[in-house]
């Protein structure tokens, strides 16, 4: 339903980008399309991005990445995880870097809740020398604190009851998802 606002604008309404996912496998992330066909060429060489009608507001409350709830389902991601790096970004990762793809992907991470204080590597390295089902929650709880702050002051969105009832259920349905795919 979402794809049907995106269309301002011609092309695929979802981007799909090789991705490297636990233990060198390889998938396709899904994301909602947030720009213009031409992107940034279309912002007359200043640079910024050229959004999409719907896209800006899918950006302003990150929901870019909603379609990978399907590769959750496809057991290629989790909800929680690692970032899943390009197929050049993982043939360049040092030994110890690799050891970080021992985890599946996620679509939220640790480095989306620490951003000031880690790089992707570090906080990826981290989540994967501490993981517990507890740091997953708390991952979960920050997300959600950053979704309802929203913090690019270019936005400014009010939330009615029926956009919080929405995010409520998407939660449920995908902390349910998230229960499903824990390791026995």
């Amino acid at each position: 339903p979402i794809g049907l606002f995106i269309e301002g604008d011609p092309g695929s309404d979802i981007v799909q980008t090789l991705r490297v996912g636990k233990n060198g496998r390889r998938f396709y992330m899904l994301r909602f399309r947030t720009l213009r066909k031409k992107g940034i060429e279309a912002g007359a060489g200043n640079g910024i991005p050229q959004y999409t009608i719907m896209g800006r507001f899918i950006k302003a409350l990150g929901m870019e990445n909603l379609p990978n709830a399907w590769n959750i389902l496809w057991d290629n991601m989790s909800v929680v995880g690692v970032n899943a790096p390009t197929l050049p970004e993982f043939l360049e990762f040092s030994p110890k870097n690799r050891n970080v793809m021992s985890m599946k992907p996620g679509m939220i991470g640790l480095w989306q809740v620490q951003r000031k204080h880690f790089t992707k590597e570090q906080s990826d390295e981290n989540y994967v020398d501490n993981w517990s089902l507890f740091m997953d929650l708390g991952i979960i709880v920050k997300s959600l604190k950053l979704f309802f702050t929203v913090i690019d002051t270019s936005y400014s969105f009010t939330f009615s009851s029926s956009f919080l009832l929405i995010y409520i259920l998407l939660f449920i349905c995908l902390t349910s998802l998230y229960i499903f795919t824990l390791p026995l």
